[in-house]
């Protein structure tokens, strides 16, 4: 695992995009063994210069899920807050949509964190079902 991990960090910056979105897509598999470097090459895939189609993998939903797994551990709260936080901010619609599917379980986890993306959903977001969901979870989580 560890040969693994330095090579996806060697490789980050290839040229080649389909390597890139292949590193993207394995990344939830590091998550135990290397959180940080997990979470410092989630990032590096997020940034606005990557295309849509490496950025992606990030917001599927089992590496969703890991990412919000960091969120239940303080060392990693921050970053983890921050990763989420650059999807439902991304400017591709798939991306945010990935992410707000895992909204209840980032409620669950960080309750906060969760009331203040579907705040920005209902106040950025110019799809209608999308502000629509996050409407209806808003005042249930209000309710709770």
């Amino acid at each position: 695992l560890q040969v693994a991990m330095n090579r996806c960090e060697e490789l980050k910056n290839s040229s080649n995009e389909c390597l890139q979105i292949c590193i993207a897509r394995n990344l939830k598999y590091f998550r135990k063994k290397f959180p940080e470097r997990t979470l410092d090459l989630m990032e590096f895939f997020l940034k606005d210069d990557k295309r849509k189609n490496v950025r992606r993998p990030i917001a599927k939903e089992d590496s969703v899920e890991c990412i919000v797994s960091f969120l239940e551990d303080k060392k990693w709260m921050k970053k983890a807050e921050g990763i989420i936080w650059k999807l439902m901010t991304d400017h591709d619609d798939i991306i945010r949509l990935a992410t707000l599917d895992k909204i209840e379980k980032i409620l669950r986890v960080s309750r906060e964190l969760g009331t203040e993306i579907l705040d920005l959903v209902i106040k950025r977001n110019s799809h209608s079902k999308m502000v629509e969901r996050a409407r209806s979870l808003l005042a249930r989580s209000k309710a709770q």
